[in-house]
């Protein structure tokens, strides 16, 4: 009975091998396109598509999320879960929670270091909050929703026009 179940370990470890080598290629060609300046096109696309489709009230939600996602806030947010933990002797738990929170900052430091590009200007300059962190790339910020995936729903969300655009 022993020899499925090592068949099962060895084909998940080669499954996540395989899942992981295919992620450091895509962020190793995407890094490259960043710093060949060829992200730039797109990135630039994205946004007008995003602002052609912006109501007020769209604008005042994305803010809301922005905050939700500020150092302040996600560290003050896992430290009351780190302490939940320990409260309830999840050490295991909390030892995850502490190492992926770091490996998190040290990545986002990182990417900051390699990369250095500027935070585009805002459309909407008087709705707009203060930054936290004035260096974001499409590397870090698609390292960061991986962790939070909630947090970029309301983006992909399709929204009506907005008539005062067009």
């Amino acid at each position: 009975m022993q020899k499925p179940k090592n068949l099962n370990n060895a084909l998940l470890l080669l499954g996540a091998f395989l899942i992981a080598t295919a992620a450091l290629f895509i962020f190793g060609w995407l890094a490259e396109e960043m710093l060949e300046g060829d992200t730039q096109r797109f990135d630039s696309f994205i946004r007008a598509a995003i602002h052609d489709h912006t109501t007020p009230g769209l604008t005042r939600l994305m803010l809301g999320f922005s905050f939700l996602g500020s150092v302040a806030t996600v560290g003050v947010l896992c430290l009351v879960i780190l302490s939940a933990f320990l409260y309830f002797r999840q050490i295991r738990l909390a030892a995850l929670l502490a190492a992926t929170m770091i490996g998190m900052a040290v990545l986002d430091f990182l990417l900051k270091l390699a990369f250095h590009r500027p935070r585009p200007v805002a459309f909407l300059a008087p709705l707009r909050a203060p930054t936290v962190s004035p260096a974001a790339t499409p590397l870090e910020r698609s390292a960061s929703m991986e962790c939070c995936p909630q947090f970029s729903r309301p983006v992909r969300l399709g929204r009506p026009p907005n008539p005062a655009s067009g």
